[in-house]
């Protein structure tokens, strides 16, 4: 957004800090936005577990990676600040 010439402000309590949590993504989703180089692990195809059983089983012949939360996130925060994106150390309250 702010490439396009608008103004953006990121609102995050530590705006520089590694996300907590595991992210996966679709391979070929990642390579479309140029940035499959921030997954650490890649998998062929991916399974999913719907319920308890074998039988709930089913597997997506589909690449699928694991996010590299530390690269991706430093790519993410260097082209905000390449554009000019403002940051405020903050937690959001609401949303109008």
């Amino acid at each position: 957004v702010a490439s396009s010439g608008r103004k953006v402000c990121v609102v995050d309590p530590k705006p520089t800090a590694v996300w907590p949590n595991n992210y996966g993504v679709w391979i070929d989703e990642f390579e479309a936005l140029g940035l499959e180089d921030c997954l650490d692990k890649t998998w062929s195809e991916a399974t999913v577990f719907l319920d308890s059983g074998a039988e709930d089983e089913k597997t997506l012949r589909r690449p699928y990676g694991r996010v590299d939360r530390k690269k991706l996130k430093t790519r993410l925060y260097e082209r905000c600040l390449e554009h000019e994106v403002r940051f405020k150390e903050a937690l959001a309250k609401e949303v109008k």
